[in-house]
């Protein structure tokens, strides 16, 4: 079974412990999935802290079952993912 993106999983009513349990890893969190980090391969802490940091208030949103937190917090990470792409596009350090 092909696991569910995060889009998906914000789309349930509830977290299941295998979406709590991916919420909890770099590479199958929230960041690792919108920034691009290969599964098994960065299992690091993001090198951008805005990130970092938005990562863990998404695990704790979805340890908690604040659905609507976690997609708050999906959404800013999907802005800062896509503003850091934009930058490396246009070789801003």
């Amino acid at each position: 079974m092909i696991p569910k993106t995060w889009a998906e999983r914000l789309e349930q009513d509830t977290f299941t412990e295998q979406d709590i349990s991916d919420a909890k890893e770099w590479p199958t969190c929230a960041v690792g999935e919108l920034k691009g980090i290969e599964r098994g391969l960065n299992t690091g802490y993001p090198l951008d802290i805005k990130l970092a940091l938005l990562g863990n208030q998404f695990y704790l949103a979805v340890s908690d079952q604040s659905m609507g937190r976690a997609r708050s917090i999906y959404k800013r990470i999907h802005e800062q993912t896509t503003a850091l792409k934009q930058q490396a596009a246009e070789g801003v350090p």
